[in-house]
């Protein structure tokens, strides 16, 4: 994959920023607030991290998938700048606009990945809040049957913390569950 160009002076913002790929770029700091630009169709995204941790961020990636059992990975490029990653979605994360949440949650949890999968996974409270439900999807229940989220205005109010915090067990297995059917090229999914 060639390098993206950055073409904004734009990017003196947060790690943890994120942008889609518009004239005039704009990245967005809160997650909620990016959801409603980060839809089925979006192609890609720009991921603004600190300096020297694209590495980290493509190795996390690739370790989750690997977990997950993913056969067609996130595409993770460089840059012409060293603080902003590009990142191309598989249809996985793509197709579900939970998984897109929680996409974005562990992309903040890669910029602390040095090997120790279990520490940067955890280094963000989205998901330290949410133990029991990270745990579950890693394990492969990957397909969401709760509410559906929602936006107000800009803002998704409702994304992974706030339907797996506090959530018991049960509760859990009940939302997230064994994918019923997916091809094998993940042209197609029966649910989210």
């Amino acid at each position: 994959m060639s390098v993206k160009f950055v073409q904004s002076l734009n990017v003196d913002v947060f790690d943890g920023s994120f942008a889609i790929d518009t004239i005039p770029l704009r990245f967005i700091k809160c997650r909620e607030r990016f959801a409603k630009h980060f839809t089925s169709e979006t192609h890609g995204l720009f991921f603004k991290h600190p300096a020297g941790k694209h590495a980290n961020i493509k190795s996390f990636l690739a370790k989750t998938e690997s977990i997950l059992k993913e056969s067609v990975l996130t595409e993770v490029s460089t840059t012409n700048l060293d603080t902003v990653s590009w990142i191309e979605p598989s249809f996985f994360w793509k197709s579900c606009e939970m998984r897109r949440s929680l996409l974005t949650v562990l992309l903040r949890s890669a910029i602390f990945y040095d090997g120790d999968y279990e520490k940067a996974l955890y280094s963000q409270e989205f998901l330290s809040f949410t133990a029991k439900a990270i745990n579950r999807f890693l394990l492969g229940y990957t397909e969401y049957h709760g509410p559906s989220l929602r936006t107000e205005g800009e803002i998704q109010i409702r994304g992974w913390r706030s339907i797996f915090e506090g959530k018991n067990a049960d509760e859990i297995e009940a939302i997230l569950t064994k994918p019923s059917r997916r091809t094998i090229d993940h042209a197609e999914s029966n649910s989210c």
